[in-house]
């Protein structure tokens, strides 16, 4: 069976495997705000929490979970665009034996 576009991206793009860094990166980073906005008083993550309470006291929880999924879907369209361009023949993954000549 002949791997999907996605596939084949995720294993020979440099820049895909970097946008992939980048979602998980961002999503991990939304949902970390989340929980410490929801359980601040965890002691073994005092200093990530302290770091994360005196960046949401001067923006405010709803700048900081934004900015989080402003980067992700930022990733996720860069993506997409790659994506059609590989599909299109416009682009060529660094690590893409096949298609290079």
């Amino acid at each position: 069976m002949m791997p999907s576009a996605r596939q084949r991206m995720r294993k020979s793009s440099r820049k895909w495997r970097a946008l992939d860094l980048m979602r998980v990166a961002t999503g991990g980073a939304a949902t970390a705000s989340v929980l410490t906005m929801l359980a601040s008083n965890i002691s073994a993550a005092k200093v990530y929490v302290d770091t994360v309470r005196d960046f949401v006291s001067t923006y405010g929880w709803a700048w900081t979970i934004g900015l989080c999924w402003a980067l992700f879907l930022l990733a996720e369209l860069v993506q997409r665009y790659v994506l059609q361009d590989y599909e299109q023949g416009r682009y060529r993954p660094s690590g893409d034996e096949e298609r290079q000549q």
